[in-house]
């Protein structure tokens, strides 16, 4: 098999007018493939296809089916994840989101220590698994009420950079 011939750089960047070439190209590339794919009807095959899945998933959901065989070893499972695992330290934590079972971690230990008369293991292990943090509401109460001023504060706060990018923006 005889190597691969070597594409010329076109694409390099390295003046700001290579820079405006290269990005009226990326809008032009994608106004192309946004035609190509309305003109193959894809849009409308990608939101039938979401529509079928979604009311596939709807049916599996109120029949508590976790699984449905597609024919051979082809089958469809329901996938029922979580995320936004929350910790609940404190009574404070409790938002009308919380389920009525959660129990602050704080009040788990009370009971365990403190309500035996081991405040001092209570007060060990509470430190041990729970840190002090800002609460920015509370913080801008103190500055509003003259308490602590934003110069005072400023020098505790930073924030990160994140990658810098370009958006697009007009027709």
């Amino acid at each position: 098999m005889p190597a691969k011939a070597r594409t010329p750089r076109s694409n390099v960047v390295k003046t700001e007018a290579d820079a405006k070439a290269a990005l009226l190209k990326y809008r032009a590339i994608k106004e192309d493939i946004a035609v190509r794919m309305a003109a193959a009807g894809i849009p409308d095959l990608e939101e039938q296809a979401d529509e079928l899945r979604q009311k596939a998933t709807d049916w599996a959901v109120k029949n508590d089916k976790d699984t449905i065989s597609l024919g051979g070893k082809v089958y469809a499972r329901l996938r029922r994840d979580k995320y936004g695992g929350t910790w609940v330290a404190t009574s404070d934590d409790l938002t009308s989101d919380t389920p009525v079972s959660v129990v602050p971690l704080r009040t788990i230990l009370w009971n365990k220590y403190a309500k035996k008369g081991d405040k001092t293991m209570f007060n060990e292990i509470w430190h041990r698994v729970s840190r002090r943090a800002v609460d920015p509401d509370k913080l801008d109460r103190a500055v509003q009420e003259g308490v602590l001023t934003a110069d005072e504060i400023s020098p505790a706060f930073y924030e990160k950079d994140k990658a810098p990018f370009l958006i697009l923006y007009g027709d």
